[in-house]
């Protein structure tokens, strides 16, 4: 759906749009209270006709608006689950190290072989880099049967790393389809509500019950939050 108002001309530039298009959380409060002021004025059949047309997107965007933020959460798990197994993983390669250093001294080629950079990329760089230190060192330490206890260790860490991971970018690509729907269903209902303007100064026009369907604060503050 087209989100453009013709700003050029400013009385073609939908206010309900432009004020909140970056604060859902502050359209839901917006559409919650038109919605409840449209439901109120029953005694007039052409304000009952704007609350038939407005009533299935406030509904939709309430929905949508709901379950994205769910997902949010679910999203904000999976990253702090992650960011622990990064900082876990900082800890134990330490620890491996040192069990390493125990079969193999630090200057031999066994050792080079095993951990060429020794504990750097398993404590620093991107998350993928690390995990592929992780798969490296994993695959070198089974040509080692003396390090087979060790290699057993990295290879369940890895696979829980890397899974924890997987999880998360999944839930990061669900929300971001939500967050595209969700856009879709904003851009949908304010349309609606600025024609419900339209329609309402006709009624009213330039008077004082006009301003009691829209909350006014919400369309002067427009800030984010």
């Amino acid at each position: 759906m087209s989100t453009n108002y013709h700003a050029n001309w400013q009385y073609l530039a939908n206010p309900f749009y432009s004020q909140t298009k970056r604060n859902y959380k502050q359209f839901l409060s917006l559409s919650s209270d038109h919605m409840a002021s449209l439901k109120q004025a029953i005694d007039e059949p052409r304000i009952q006709e704007l609350t038939a047309l407005y009533a299935p997107l406030h509904e939709a965007f309430s929905e949508k608006y709901i379950r994205t933020s769910k997902e949010k959460d679910k999203l904000r798990a999976k990253t702090l689950e992650v960011k622990r197994k990064e900082e876990a993983l900082r800890q134990v390669i330490g620890k491996w190290d040192l069990r390493l250093q125990m079969v193999f001294y630090e200057d031999t080629a066994e050792y080079t072989t095993l951990l060429p950079n020794k504990r750097n990329p398993f404590q620093v760089g991107a998350r993928e880099q690390r995990l592929m230190a992780l798969s490296t060192f994993k695959g070198a330490l089974t040509k080692y049967p003396e390090l087979s206890a060790l290699q057993k260790e990295v290879a369940a860490f890895h696979k829980e790393f890397n899974q924890l991971r997987s999880e998360q970018q999944e839930q990061a690509t669900t929300v971001s389809r939500m967050i595209e729907q969700l856009k879709e269903v904003h851009a949908a209902a304010t349309m609606q509500m600025y024609k419900n303007l339209g329609m309402l100064m006709f009624i009213f026009g330039n008077t004082y019950e006009l301003t009691a369907f829209f909350k006014l604060s919400v369309i002067r503050r427009g800030v984010r939050t």
